[in-house]
């Protein structure tokens, strides 16, 4: 039987950290430019089912969340 996984818990963690060269090559920037990371972890119970890593240049790029607000159970 075929299962459908529903993702309900999302963790992000987010930092900054120097290029290394390729990164730098691959985002036109200096070598050692910091770095905004933004790691996403989507979990369908205590599982996780997808992930992803964002990097962009820190100083071109600022974060914006947006959170409903609400209680859990509706």
């Amino acid at each position: 039987p075929r299962s459908t996984l529903f993702p309900y818990t999302t963790l992000f963690r987010s930092s900054v950290r120097p290029a290394l060269v390729a990164e730098a090559g691959e985002l036109a920037v200096p070598a050692g430019s910091a770095l905004l990371v933004v790691e996403r972890v989507h979990h369908s119970g205590p599982r996780p089912v997808a992930a992803a890593e964002v990097l962009v240049p820190a100083d071109k790029f600022r974060l914006r969340y947006r959170f409903p607000v609400g209680r859990p159970d509706r």
